[in-house]
């Protein structure tokens, strides 16, 4: 697969190792504003975010009037031309949009707008006629596995090749306590080269440990305030810069790769003068301690 971001968004950058990519997850948390996702895209740009993704809804398309999330889907659901204006500000602030599709028909319009690449839901997992409608696109993808056992994923997986996809651990519980992670399950599967994690937990903690653990994306929900539909694990936006040093963190101090020549030196300068002598003494420096 190589880079993830290279595979992702076809970008050609130079060969450097990065962190995982962190994939800010707005969703419907606008609420079905159009001004309160764009201003979630500005507050999140300004926290340096590389990705931002939301949900792309077709009410009628994707479920009936009975169905249980029918009334808040309607209300959140943007138009084409809201998520065309949408996509336009995200990238014009620097950052990559994904949105996730629920439907053929929200597959079709994506690709009316141009998506680099698609994220498949837990709950699409066995949607086969939209995971044909995305095969068909010819994009890469990533999926969320949980709710699934491994025949349902596996045969996911096969309708998706050659393209994709990348496979996000997640486990489907809104709150997910940290201990109920599972993250054991970042490790390659399917003959896949990268596993990533989809969070469900409050906090970053998941996150940091999942980057340790090998992830090469990480996914969070995020909003402005409490007042959305995944309240209960949107991360605030206070806390995103947060998010994105702890991931960081963890995966350079786990990486192998020399990220710190000034710490390498340091620690070099260090053991010259903590040096002792071999008269059997000891407590005798060979070096003056540095001022």
């Amino acid at each position: 697969m190589g880079d993830t971001r290279s595979w992702l968004f076809g970008v050609q950058e130079p060969v450097v190792l990065k962190p995982p990519l962190v994939v800010c997850e707005v969703g419907i948390s606008h609420n079905g504003s159009v001004s309160r996702a764009l201003r979630t895209i500005d507050e999140l740009a300004k926290r340096g975010v590389e990705c931002v993704k939301f949900q792309t809804h077709i009410p009628h398309a994707e479920m009936t009037r009975d169905h249980p999330w029918w009334r808040t889907v309607s209300r959140c659901a943007l138009t084409e031309a809201e998520e065309r204006r949408i996509k336009k500000h995200a990238e014009e602030a620097g950052m990559w949009w994904l949105s996730t599709p629920y439907s053929v028909a929200a597959v079709r319009r994506l690709e009316r707008l141009g998506v680099l690449a698609y994220k498949i839901g837990s709950g699409e997992v066995t949607h086969a006629p939209m995971l044909r409608a995305i095969r068909a696109a010819g994009k890469p993808s990533m999926m969320s596995v949980g709710m699934h056992g491994e025949a349902e994923v596996a045969a996911a997986v096969n309708a998706l090749r050659p393209r994709g996809p990348l496979l996000l651990h997640c486990v489907s519980a809104y709150p997910t306590p940290v201990r109920d992670c599972q993250l054991w399950a970042l490790t390659p599967r399917y003959g896949r080269e990268g596993v990533g994690w989809s969070d469900h937990t409050t906090g970053t903690e998941a996150c940091a440990l999942a980057a340790a653990l090998g992830a090469v994306v990480i996914e969070k929900h995020v909003a402005l305030d409490d007042s959305g539909p995944d309240a209960a694990v949107d991360l605030p936006i206070r806390r995103v810069g947060e998010l994105l040093r702890r991931v960081a963190d963890a995966w350079w101090a786990t990486s192998g790769w020399d990220s710190s020549r000034a710490t390498m030196d340091a620690e070099s300068d260090l053991a010259k003068i903590a040096r002792h002598d071999q008269s059997g003494k000891g407590g005798k420096w060979l070096r003056r301690r540095p001022s």
